[in-house]
């Protein structure tokens, strides 16, 4: 299962950099699951987006032990960095 997630520029610099390595998510219209994959684009606002992404693979999900119903904490491996791609 691949999930296209909307990421904001902060939190998407700080997986890119290697600092961040999980995501707090609604699990609303989707159930993530280990070793699926995670595409997460980079936006500047809602619908914006500025062409970088990351490709990851999910390594553990939490869910309870204080995680309200409805949404996990989603670990995460950075598998490739896309970065924007520019015309000549």
């Amino acid at each position: 299962m691949r999930h296209i997630l909307k990421t904001d520029q902060e939190p998407f610099q700080q997986i890119w950099n290697g600092h961040k390595k999980a995501e707090f998510r609604q699990e609303d219209d989707r159930i993530f699951k280990p070793l699926e994959r995670l595409d997460l684009l980079e936006q500047t606002e809602p619908g914006k987006y500025t062409g970088r992404s990351i490709i990851a693979s999910i390594t553990h999900v939490q869910r309870g032990y204080g995680i309200p119903q409805g949404y996990a904490m989603v670990s995460f491996s950075v598998v490739a960095r896309c970065p924007q791609v520019t015309g000549d």
